[in-house]
């Protein structure tokens, strides 16, 4: 259906994988608020700053559905006095008033803002996984009931949680068309929307993010060699399954094999000061094997690197030299996977919208990780992110593989991902994202943390908070509720860090 002369639009190949069609991001960016009146001022910018944004950016009010004429997941559009009118005002803004239910915003500070006391139940619109999956998995509620149980999937709701003293604005992102490259854009726009000097009219940068050709249509129905690095043009498309593809179910830990039970898990925060990861880095350096290929590590590696040592060093207790995979088999390597942008290797530009998001694995024996230097590792993580050849037919072979999955669709869609071993490590990181420069404006300014809310345990699953101004990372982890505790007991680890939970 048209809307106001704007047709449906297909979301680019990437934007096609079904497992993601109910999955959404949340971002929680908190502020001290003082004062009703301040409240009431805030909550009013809010809800104008996101009619501004749904003018400049008109698909961010949009939603998007699976069309059977085609076989495709596309943005619909929103009828546009919805997002305008003073009914349609909460349209994808909500308010949630919690002081009854959640501590002050000084208690809740004072804890360095911990996923005990921002859980996604409370704050967000949606649920970052879909009703159902996962085993053992019952559906959480909010103000709105079910989360995300036969609701359209909304691309891009604001919650305004309010707090004794502060102010919990959580984002939540339909996941088929942002990653968190794409999802700091939109709430950058959207801060630049609230603020008083907000111009009605949107900047060059705001009008290239918001042009729905943008989505790159035909990477939605053929990738390969029409988009990566200018390599022409593709052949026309084979002809598309319209059946809608089967739910994917999402894999929330590892299965013990000799009972069956998924054990408990649990996400902590885990905190770098400025201090803490510059000497690692430093020590890294220093560290460095005579036979690295690259004199060079980021910070992101030595913290991705000091991770990996400790938690796999953690769960060798438990497990000693040798762990059980979900099949049965025995394997003494532990993989880190990192989930990186692949625009580059698209040759798109860096806020281009969508979820480019592309996993390369870095997989060394057990005793490695344990037992070599902190600057052996973080070299092996750069020289995985090194090989950009090989990292840029990947990306290009995915692309054809989902190609390929859209012609002969018939109901499943591309392969299940393989149930996570109890060793690894899947990492993506936001420390790039300039989130806490992000300024709204009247009473709340600049966020004073940035954190992503709790949601359902999913072992091994890890994020890099944005870092902060003064150079702090937070680090968000998932896992077994036994590893957590060795972990956080650890004292040569806790040198470095500050347990936050």
């Amino acid at each position: 259906m048209a809307c106001d002369g704007r047709q449906p639009t297909p979301l680019h190949v990437f934007g096609q994988l079904p497992r993601l069609s109910s999955l959404y991001t949340q971002v929680c960016v908190c502020f001290p608020l003082e004062g009703n009146s301040s409240r009431e001022k805030v909550v009013t910018r809010i809800r104008r700053g996101y009619r501004r944004l749904a003018c400049w950016v008109p698909w961010i009010a949009d939603a998007v559905e699976f069309d059977h004429s085609d076989g495709l997941y596309k943005i619909i559009p929103t009828p546009s006095s919805a997002p305008f009118s003073d009914s349609g005002s909460a349209f994808r803004v909500s308010e949630r008033r919690l002081e009854d239910r959640l501590p002050s915003y000084q208690a809740i500070r004072e804890a360095g803002f911990p996923f005990s006391l921002l859980r996604e139940e409370d704050l967000a619109s949606r649920r970052t996984l879909p009703n159902g999956t996962g085993a053992g998995l019952e559906p959480l509620t909010c103000a709105y009931g079910s989360l995300n149980a036969e609701r359209e999937a909304a691309i891009f709701e604001v919650q305004v949680n309010l707090v004794d003293g502060g102010c919990l604005l959580v984002f939540s992102a339909q996941h088929n068309c942002m990653d968190m490259v794409a999802m700091s854009e939109a709430i950058r726009l959207f801060f630049e929307a609230c603020r008083d000097n907000g111009t009605e009219d949107a900047g060059q940068d705001t009008m290239e993010f918001g042009r729905l050709d943008r989505w790159g249509t035909s990477l939605a129905r053929h990738s390969g060699q029409s988009t990566v690095r200018g390599q022409g043009t593709s052949p026309e498309p084979a002809p598309v399954s319209t059946s809608k593809p089967a739910a994917q179910p999402v894999v929330l830990s590892s299965v013990d094999p000799t009972t069956g039970d998924t054990p408990a898990a649990t996400w902590s925060y885990i905190v770098f000061s400025n201090d803490s990861h510059t000497q690692l880095k430093a020590q890294a350096m220093r560290d460095l094997p005579d036979h690295a290929k690259t004199d060079f590590v980021s910070t992101d590696d030595v913290i991705c690197a000091i991770l990996w040592q400790n938690i796999t060093h953690a769960r060798t207790v438990r497990l000693a030299s040798s762990v059980t995979t979900s099949d049965g088999a025995v394997t003494s390597t532990t993989s880190f996977e990192r989930l990186v942008d692949s625009r580059p290797y698209l040759g798109l530009p860096g806020r281009h919208p969508g979820n480019f998001v592309h996993k390369v694995t870095t997989t060394l024996s057990i005793s490695e990780v344990v037992d070599q230097t902190l600057g052996y590792l973080a070299s092996c993580l750069r020289n995985t992110l090194s090989e950009t050849d090989r990292i840029e037919r990947e990306v290009r072979a995915s692309a054809e593989v989902l190609r390929e999955s859209l012609r002969l669709r018939a109901g499943a869609g591309p392969p299940e991902r393989p149930k996570p071993s109890s060793m690894n490590v899947k990492m993506s990181s936001w420390a790039k994202e300039k989130c806490y420069e992000f300024d709204f404006g009247c009473c709340l300014g600049k966020p004073e943390a940035v954190r992503r809310p709790a949601f359902e345990a999913w072992e091994g699953l890890a994020f890099l908070m944005p870092k902060r101004i003064d150079g702090e990372i937070a680090a968000a982890v998932c896992l077994r509720e036994e590893d957590t505790e060795r972990l956080k007991a650890d004292e040569n680890f806790a040198k470095w860090v500050r347990w936050v939970g």
